[in-house]
């Protein structure tokens, strides 16, 4: 199932609203650290071991980021079966993590509300170290990023009414913001 993403071709920066790690929607997405997903107790499955997974390489390059960075570029380029990165972590298990809670609240990251990958330029003060066959924006990000704050912080209460009244899960908040579900859902009301 491929959604249709387009490469990224921008780095983040400070200025510029992620849409994947909003703090404002209570979690974050990981729709584009995969592809194909199969379902949602494998993939939260595989996020787990992934984690599992970056804990050993901690130890094994003791702490040594750029050993471990290395590591994961060369040894997991590809994708896991149930078709999630091995980048992809709950980062509640970074090591220190905590210097990015102005980024990631500390009662989201403790509530493991919050996923994503540690070579994201989002944690590497702006520079890009992901090697991703996936790398790419999903479609709501590409429409996102284009609009002004003001429609920016329109779909964000969007998103923000539908997690609470829909109780969504991590996993399908990804997906349909992946997918561009939730896009269209809210381009559609917005006509109305």
């Amino acid at each position: 199932m491929n959604y249709n993403k387009t490469r990224i071709n921008d780095n983040t920066d400070a200025g510029k609203r992620v849409l994947c790690q909003l703090k404002e929607t209570g979690m974050s997405c990981f729709g584009c650290c995969g592809n194909s997903f199969t379902n949602e107790k494998a993939v939260m499955r595989g996020i787990h071991k992934n984690s599992v997974l970056l804990k050993h390489m901690i130890k094994k390059h003791k702490s040594d980021f750029g050993k471990i960075f290395s590591d994961m570029k060369k040894n997991y380029h590809h994708l896991r079966e149930c078709g999630i990165c091995y980048s992809l972590i709950n980062l509640r298990d970074l090591p220190g993590i905590e210097k990015f809670f102005k980024i990631f609240p500390k009662k989201l990251v403790e509530k493991d509300r919050i996923f994503g990958c540690p070579m994201h330029p989002i944690l590497n003060n702006g520079k890009e170290i992901r090697k991703c066959e996936i790398w790419h924006e999903c479609k709501s990000y590409h429409i996102f990023k284009k609009w002004s704050r003001k429609k920016q912080d329109k779909f964000i209460d969007f998103l923000k009414k539908k997690i609470k009244k829909e109780k969504l899960s991590i996993y399908q908040y990804s997906v349909g913001l992946d997918t561009g579900k939730f896009i269209s859902e809210f381009l559609k009301a917005q006509k109305q």
